[in-house]
């Protein structure tokens, strides 16, 4: 059972999740438009950074979380960390994302206009041994696949763990 949060720690976690949430809508907006990449690019930061503020929280206040953390929806957390440390600490990093789908050549007939989705990038760009483990699950669940849905399947699982500790189950 999840021990009473102080009033400060209910706090904190809330506004994490506000926080993540607010970040989303503008990644969403930028996504959309896809006016910028320095806009998408800055978008995917701000998740990025949400994200694991709100992992790091739950690491150190919820018992469970490092358990549940390590089933597969949980496993995308860490390589979003690994996305998320590369564009805080990598300055020879520049590219988070990549455009797939659109009008493609050369043409064949008949023609296929596929929808244009933006895509996590290769991880070929760093490889460190002290992060095996979040390149691996970068690789295994983030990379070459829509930065959209996984930033959702993981705000899907931050949810669930988020509302157990607001709204524990009263035993």
């Amino acid at each position: 059972m999840q021990t009473e949060l102080s009033y400060e720690q209910s706090i904190r976690i809330k506004r994490n999740y506000m926080a993540l949430l607010m970040a989303k809508k503008r990644l969403d907006k930028s996504l959309e438009d896809r006016i910028k990449d320095d806009e998408i690019y800055a978008s995917i930061g701000e998740v990025l950074l949400w994200l694991c503020t709100t992992d790091l929280w739950l690491e150190g206040n919820k018992k469970d979380y490092k358990t549940n953390r390590s089933k597969e929806k949980g496993s995308l957390i860490s390589g979003l960390k690994h996305a998320y440390n590369c564009m805080k600490h990598n300055m020879t990093f520049f590219q988070i994302h990549e455009s797939k789908g659109g009008l493609e050549f050369p043409l064949e007939f008949p023609l296929e206009i596929l929808e244009i989705e933006l895509i996590w990038t290769n991880s070929g760009w760093i490889q460190d041994a002290r992060y095996a483990n979040q390149i691996k699950n970068y690789e295994e669940y983030l990379e070459g696949k829509n930065i959209k849905e996984t930033i959702e399947d993981a705000m899907y699982f931050l949810s669930s763990e988020f509302n157990s500790v607001i709204f524990p189950k009263i035993v």
